[in-house]
């Protein structure tokens, strides 16, 4: 028998091979193709997501920047609005992102809440009111907040906010000395005092935006 023709490598197997690897070559650049394409897609992702990170960001820094209007308005969310955005950042990134930021605006909420208050009795206490002048003037406020003064026809609850402490202190003060013009002037200095405290939450509501500007930029 010839050897080398015993060792000739048959054609077909020869065919076979270059075919097989053929498809290997062929079968690993669509391979490359799909991971090339699957990357790309992911970058597009990724970057589409950035965006509407982005756009959802400088929204919420809108509400708050409402939040803090409305902490100088009366009957308008101030900064609970504020602390609602906030904790939707916090859903979005990680509550650690934002510890700062909503530590000092759940204080900021407490403290506004005080000063409601505070301002409300040191007005009538500072207008000369007497004890009955500054309680009248704590359930006005309450009733304002809650609602329970009638709409009125220019205003609404933003007028009826002011006016509550005002009606309040009025009343009570003329309850106890029977004297309008006394009961005026508490009245008054009820209304001046509240605006204050409604300037002195805008200035935390204010300081609120900050903080959580300066602890989540850059994004």
């Amino acid at each position: 028998m010839d050897l080398t023709f015993a060792l000739k490598t048959p054609t077909w197997i020869t065919d076979l091979r270059i075919n097989f690897v053929s498809w290997l070559v062929a079968l690993q650049a669509k391979i490359i193709h799909w991971v090339t394409a699957l990357q790309a897609q992911s970058i597009a992702w990724v970057a589409s997501l950035q965006n509407d990170t982005i756009i959802i960001y400088w929204l919420l820094v809108a509400v708050m920047i409402a939040g803090v209007i409305g902490s100088v308005v009366p009957a308008v969310p101030g900064v609970g609005l504020i602390l609602v955005a906030i904790i939707v950042w916090g859903v979005i990134k990680g509550f650690g992102a934002v510890a700062v930021a909503l530590g000092v605006a759940i204080a900021v909420l407490l403290l506004g809440i005080g000063v409601d208050f505070l301002a409300t009795f040191w007005g009538a206490k500072k207008a000369g009111a007497s004890r009955w002048g500054q309680i009248g003037a704590i359930v006005g406020l309450v009733a304002g907040v809650l609602g329970l003064l009638p709409a009125l026809p220019v205003g609404g609850p933003i007028l009826g906010l002011i006016i509550g402490p005002f009606l309040g202190a009025f009343v009570g003060e003329l309850l106890h000395q029977r004297k309008p013009k006394q009961a005026l002037k508490a009245a008054l200095g009820v209304v001046v005092s509240s605006l204050i405290g409604n300037l002195v939450q805008g200035l935390l509501a204010l300081a609120t935006l900050g903080v959580f500007l300066v602890t989540t930029w850059p994004l």
